[in-house]
């Protein structure tokens, strides 16, 4: 598939933190090679619409590794020809703002096509690593170290000096005096996550089998389909390094909050509606699984088999005490964005 820049209208929105939204084109960071650092090599960046239940959170548990990018999109993913009924994205834009995301505005159609679109524009503007969360994600900090260090193991032979003031070295007091860095660990890194069912107080288990991939290298990386990349060496890190923290499958309160989708032709509120009616696997739900799953769940707690498109790979929900890495993101990002806990057992 073709790579696009960008291009909604004339030029895209890019709006940084605490600044006005403005129409303008992209920056390019100015300088030569020589003079970056890595900070500004790596970059964190999401694709998205509307879904921003937990956006401010997971910004809020990624931002340490550097410069944030939200590609907001004014259309849902649809297929061609379809009808669409887009979502809230200036909402989603301010949020992510206001979380101390740069805003790239852009219509998109489909996965692919937003992903590709976001890898162009970061190596356009010189990064060589993104991590690449969904907005629903949040990382554990031990995790979020783990995979900065593997983005900046090709810096080690081409630093100079050293760092200055930390008793520790990181990665972003280093200066790079060569583009051509010798190769990493891997160019794709995928990692184990525990998802997450109706409050951050459920929890999937078995553990998903699945395992997203969550850095990659641009220079060597081609986007696939929907969260699948090809090129480069791939790693794999195992849940003793930390996991991704899934919220997925949680809904905010109150639900109705949300402006109401079509499923099965009938109107519904909520985020999961919602997400039902507009991801990528919205042709691959189960008849039925709504109303005979999500919503009878809550009168019978012990369900199995609980996915909407692969019923076997969600187990059951166990019930566990709120992870702290939920409870901090959430404080750091200054907002009530996790639902309130489900106290009925």
């Amino acid at each position: 598939m073709k790579v696009q820049t960008p291009k909604p209208s004339a030029s895209p929105d890019v709006s940084r933190p605490n600044e006005r939204s403005t129409q303008q084109q992209p920056p390019v960071l100015a300088g030569r090679i020589d003079d970056l650092r890595p900070s500004a090599r790596l970059a964190v960046a999401y694709c998205l619409h509307d879904d921003d239940a937990f956006l401010a959170a997971s910004i809020a548990s990624f931002k340490s590794a550097g410069r944030v990018f939200a590609f907001v999109s004014k259309v849902p993913w649809h297929d061609e020809g379809a009808e669409y009924e887009p979502g809230d994205w200036e909402r989603t834009a301010r949020i992510a703002r206001d979380a101390g995301a740069e805003v790239i505005v852009g219509e998109w159609a489909s996965e692919s096509e937003h992903r590709q679109s976001s890898m162009a524009w970061l190596l356009e503007n010189c990064f060589t690593h993104a991590l690449i969360p969904d907005g629903d994600e949040i990382i554990e900090p031990q995790l979020l170290q783990t995979l900065i260090q593997i983005a900046g193991v090709g810096i080690q032979s081409s630093v100079i000096g050293h760092q200055s003031k930390n008793p520790e070295p990181l990665i972003t007091d280093y200066s790079i005096t060569d583009h051509s860095l010798v190769p990493g660990i891997a160019d794709r890194v995928y990692v184990h996550m525990d998802t997450y069912w109706k409050s951050p107080e459920y929890v999937i288990r078995p553990r998903e089998r699945i395992t997203p991939c969550i850095l990659i290298d641009l220079r060597s990386v081609t986007h696939w389909k929907v969260r699948e990349f090809h090129g480069g060496r791939p790693l794999t890190l195992s849940p003793e390094h930390g996991v991704l923290h899934h919220l997925s499958y949680c809904e905010p309160v109150p639900a109705n909050a949300h402006q109401p989708s079509t499923l099965n032709s009938q109107p519904v509120f909520g985020r999961i509606a919602r997400k039902l009616a507009t991801f990528t696997h919205r042709d691959e739900i189960i008849p039925g699984w709504y109303e005979n799953v999500w919503l009878a769940w809550d009168d019978n707690k012990l369900m199995r088999n609980l996915h909407p498109t692969h019923p076997q790979a969600y187990g059951f929900a166990e019930h566990i005490p709120v992870p702290e890495a939920l409870s901090r993101a959430s404080h750091q990002a200054s907002v009530i964005s996790l639902p309130l806990p489900i106290t009925d057992h």
